[in-house]
């Protein structure tokens, strides 16, 4: 297996960025444990809305945008200080 030189650009806790050489945006290395719990809380989300409670539905599903949107938060700072453009349109934090 080729071992490609990898960039760190942001060693945060639970949101480091990197930079492979053959992609070209970085990217976010979420841990194992993160990445369960979003699911495991995305589970609720869907057990919510089949259950028709939509306030706990909707507790759910904001819970789940804020940590996605902390994340995102982060990635476009690190992007913003190595003046490299966004690879999607308008900033989370526009939203």
């Amino acid at each position: 297996m080729e071992n490609p030189e990898i960039k760190l650009l942001s060693m945060a806790s639970n949101s480091v960025v990197v930079q492979t050489p053959y992609r070209r945006f970085p990217g976010i290395i979420i841990q194992g444990d993160t990445l369960h719990t979003w699911y495991c809380l995305l589970e609720e989300c869907q057990k919510c809305v089949a259950a028709s409670d939509i306030d706990e539905a909707s507790q759910c599903i904001s819970e789940l945008r804020s940590k996605i949107q902390a994340h995102l938060i982060h990635y476009e700072r690190v992007l913003k200080e190595i003046d490299l453009k966004l690879p999607y349109g308008g900033s989370v934090t526009d939203t």
